[in-house]
């Protein structure tokens, strides 16, 4: 069973906000305008005046604002995770290190 890394969560938040900001760039553009030539004949009974895509600069930013914040987020839970792991390593070593330093002077009487 695979997990998803929280690499791999902000990498596909990341193309969503960017697949969002770059509709946004698209303006005005209708839907229809992306349909190669051989599709467009299926669409013809379509009213394209109403299928076009729009988003506003304020979803837009809206997107890309939690998007930051979530992957903020989820760099600090990472590096609470990494400080956790290594204090509690830490802390392993130093009661193998005062386990042997006990073993040592045991052995020297």
């Amino acid at each position: 069973q695979r997990t998803i890394t929280p690499m791999a969560r902000i990498t596909g938040t990341a193309v969503a906000a960017f697949v969002l900001l770059a509709l946004s760039n698209i303006g005005n553009a209708p839907a229809h305008a992306f349909i190669t030539p051989s599709l467009s004949s299926f669409s013809k009974n379509v009213d394209h005046t109403t299928t076009s895509l729009r988003v506003t600069a304020e979803e837009s930013a809206k997107a890309l604002s939690d998007y930051m914040a979530k992957a903020h987020e989820e760099k600090l839970r990472a590096v609470k995770d990494a400080e956790e792991r290594k204090a509690a390593e830490i802390q392993a070593l130093k009661k193998e290190l005062a386990e042997l330093k006990a073993a040592q002077g045991s052995s020297i009487v």
